[in-house]
């Protein structure tokens, strides 16, 4: 039954199914009128009589089965009136309607009778009228031996006939997809009604029970239709169960004895059991079996199925249980064969996942992959055909016995817009490649073995695996669920590499901002030290000036050495700060460069003499200008400043010692490089930390204002430079000035500020 409140989508489709149902021809208005008046108290026999024997067609066949039924009557019922006076009303009633379903059953079967697609499992209705009539055959034998039922024979013939009429019209109105229940039936060997709930929505227990009240079929003949085949435990107890049982009771007989087709796949439930079910006694069976073919064979001939006698009808019987066994064995033996196929699959699928390691990148899992064809497919060279993103060229690469890359090379672009069209265009396999698009790779797959691993998320990424070498076997495929396993990898590892980008991604960017932080926390001290040293270049600078000149004149005028000492300290004193203040001034309001042409030694050099002149040492140098422009565009004074505080330093870490000054060109972004390289006994690493911050120093107070490396970055950088200290503890410190350069045609080069 249809559960409308667990599935609508479903239950609607079902109702459209039903209307489709309801679309099939009505009864014919014989059959309909005779229905009405029959069912009626006072029913006229004379109004009876005129109306069947105005179809003079319908009479002649209505008397042939009445005659097949009217047992010892013989050809005494000759006549529509002798016939309902000699076997009732009912009974020609029930062959009317017999005969009417099945003409117009069948001929809409004719009208609307498609050929199956090819492969396909075809609708049997020859079989399946045959297999109806000898239900119904069954079904009047046994009601005549199991009289303590009170079940009339031609009643129980008429609901033998139409039990299974559901099949027929679902058959007629979908008859492609009822064409897909009956093959996906014989291929599990089931019965048709879950399948075709599955397919369908709907099965043709409830399309009989909709086609009978349509036709204004009697209640009980609806049941039947309806009910028939489910345990007689769990049918309602409104429900005709006699009638239901006998029904049942001859379908499986008929199934047993194989007469007709009847639609359904499964094993039959056992007659005997049917019986110890309904209470009935099973020692009726034998009877019934050995009666039914003649009975069966009679009623064939008179509804035109069939002429051929009893005997040659009983060998049918055996013809259709031969090929039921035989079905049964090819059946069993799929089942083998797929069985075989899955525990292979099985075994691959562990062998890989246990050699594959999850962690792993794109190229490692197609490695293991190619182990793994080469273990299930074929001990061959494998390789793969992958690219990253949609639009990229192809990458071919070519796997050992043991997954490791032995070669890769791009797919040139052109071939690689045709490559990608032959893969869309294919579905798992891609059967052939365009010609000559692996020549400039160095493969030679065949396009007998190319198959395709793509990911479960999207087209960006596809692995196709080829063989360098012509397998043995034409069949070089993978199952599904090896394939949905590669694929599942492939998946997996493309996921992790991503996670990976954005994990360094995400690193990345914490650093930047972490550097963009503290840049701006250095802007704006700067800005605040700006404005404090503006103020203070003007306020302190007068009086500063006042002091210096004034201990200037005072020293001059002093006799004793003591006290001119003492004045000239003065003025010393008053001139650093001076300097402070300046430097100060620097570093919050840089000056714009002066740009002009000078000599990169004689910068060097003039470096070299103002660090001399600061620090009262003579340096011993090194200069090895290599590959450096001789001259370039930049302010000399700056320069000359920036690179004197470094040299300052280095001669303040290691007096006596030999400085070395290199130059050169940096190769990958053509930067010109100033490295100063001392033998000092290196920084510790809270000065490497801080060795740029304002004011700090590690020597002891007094001796440096820790402002030099600071002013000498400022300066780099207003040139668009860095400056970088590297250092290790007894093993000196380097500084590296990195300034970019443009370089001209003559070969000198000039600052990019």
């Amino acid at each position: 039954m249809i559960d409308q409140a667990v599935d609508p989508s479903r239950a609607r489709h079902a109702e459209l199914v039903l209307q489709q149902v309801d679309a099939l021809p009505t009864l014919s208005p014989v059959a309909t009128r005779l229905l009405a008046v029959g069912s009626a108290d006072d029913a006229d026999l004379d109004e009876i009589v005129t109306l069947l024997e105005s179809d003079p067609a319908l009479t002649a066949r209505i008397l042939g089965l009445c005659r097949k039924a009217a047992h010892g009557l013989g050809d005494r019922v000759t006549t529509v009136r002798r016939a309902i006076i000699m076997l009732g009303l009912e009974a020609v009633q029930s062959s009317v309607l017999s005969v009417s379903v099945y003409d117009l059953m069948s001929g809409a079967s004719k009208r609307r009778r498609r050929e199956p697609a090819q492969g396909s499992a075809a609708f049997d209705r020859e079989g399946f009228w045959k297999h109806a009539l000898g239900v119904a055959c069954a079904a009047e034998l046994f009601a005549h031996r199991y009289r303590k039922l009170a079940v009339r024979p031609d009643e129980a013939f008429t609901a033998g006939l139409l039990h299974g009429v559901g099949k027929l019209a679902l058959d007629l109105v979908l008859p492609e997809a009822y064409q897909r229940v009956v093959m996906v039936a014989q291929q599990r060997g089931c019965d048709s009604a879950p399948v075709e709930r599955g397919v369908i929505g709907i099965d043709h227990h409830t399309a009989g029970r909709r086609i009978a009240e349509r036709w204004g079929i009697p209640d009980e003949l609806r049941d039947v239709m309806w009910l028939h085949a489910q345990p007689l435990s769990s049918l309602p107890a409104d429900s005709p169960r006699e009638l239901i049982a006998l029904v049942t009771l001859a379908k499986a007989l008929c199934r047993e004895m194989h007469i007709g087709w009847s639609g359904d796949f499964g094993p039959p439930p056992p007659s005997r059991s049917v019986c110890e079910q309904a209470g009935l006694d099973a020692a009726a069976i034998d009877h019934v079996a050995t009666h039914l073919h003649d009975s069966a064979a009679q009623r064939f001939q008179v509804l035109g199925l069939d002429a051929r006698p009893t005997p040659q009808l009983l060998l049918q019987s055996i013809a259709n249980a031969n090929r039921r066994l035989g079905d049964l064995y090819a059946a069993a033996d799929r089942r083998a064969r797929q069985a075989k196929r899955s525990a292979g699959a099985l075994e691959a699928i562990e062998t890989f996942l246990a050699d594959h390691d999850a962690a792993r990148g794109t190229i490692e899992t197609i490695g293991a992959i190619a182990r793994s064809a080469a273990r299930t497919l074929g001990p061959t060279r494998w390789s793969a055909l992958l690219r990253r993103h949609e639009g990229e060229p192809w990458l071919a690469v070519r796997f050992g016995p043991e997954g490791r890359v032995e070669h890769a090379a791009a797919v040139p672009r052109d071939a690689s817009s045709k490559l990608s069209a032959a893969i869309a265009s294919g579905g798992r396999n891609v059967p052939t490649l365009p010609s000559g698009a692996l020549d400039a790779t160095g493969l030679r797959a065949q396009p007998s073995t190319a198959f395709r691993v793509q990911r479960g998320t999207g087209a960006s990424q596809v692995c196709l695996l080829l063989s360098d070498e012509t397998p043995a076997a034409n069949d070089l495929t993978p199952s599904d669920a090896l394939l949905a396993t590669w694929a599942a990898a492939l998946d997996a590892a493309a996921r992790h590499e991503q996670a990976q980008r954005i994990s360094e991604q995400l690193a990345e960017v914490n650093r930047s901002l972490v550097e963009a932080r503290d840049r701006l926390a250095e802007t704006e001290a700067l800005v605040r030290l700006g404005e404090v040293t503006a103020g203070a270049a003007h306020e302190m600078n007068n009086p500063l000036t006042v002091i210096s000149g004034r201990s200037q004149l005072l020293a001059r005028r002093l006799n004793d050495d003591a006290d001119r000492a003492s004045a000239e300290a003065i003025a010393r004193a008053a001139t650093d700060l001076s300097d402070m203040i300046t430097a100060l001034h620097l570093l919050a309001t840089p000056p714009t460069p002066a740009i002009q042409r000078i000599g990169l030694r004689a910068l060097i050099d003039a470096a070299i003499d103002e660090a001399h002149r600061r620090t009262g040492v003579t340096p011993e140098t090194e200069i090895d200008l290599g590959d450096a422009p001789a001259v370039i565009d930049a302010d000399r004074e700056l320069l000359v400043r920036a690179l004197s505080e470094v040299i300052c330093n280095a001669l303040e870490a290691a007096p006596g010692c030999l400085i070395r000054v290199l130059a050169q060109t940096d190769p990958v972004d053509s930067r010109l490089l100033v490295r100063i390289v001392d033998q000092g006994p290196g920084m510790s690493a809270k000065a490497a930390r801080h060795a740029f911050d304002p004011f700090f120093s590690e020597k002891p107070a007094g001796r440096q204002t820790g402002l030099g490396l600071t002013r000498a970055r400022r300066i780099v950088e207003i040139h668009g430079g860095e400056i970088a200290l590297q250092s290790e503890p007894d093993h000196g410190t380097t500084a590296t000035i990195s300034l970019p350069l443009r370089r001209t045609s003559s070969g000198e080069g000039s600052l990019a500020a």
